[in-house]
């Protein structure tokens, strides 16, 4: 991430139409940087007998 959008200032949120993505826009440079949050899950693994 460049310096600039380092610094949470300089960033501005953005339309998203998906509630679980936030996007930002740096007001300097104009890179976009994308968050993205979900619910937490599981994952496993089954064994299976030799």
């Amino acid at each position: 991430m460049k310096e600039c959008c380092q610094k949470i200032e300089n960033r501005e949120p953005q339309p998203s139409d998906k509630p679980d993505l936030t996007i930002f826009k740096c007001k300097f440079c104009g890179c976009r940087h994308f968050e993205l949050s979900v619910d937490p899950g599981n994952l496993g693994i089954k064994g299976v007998k030799i």
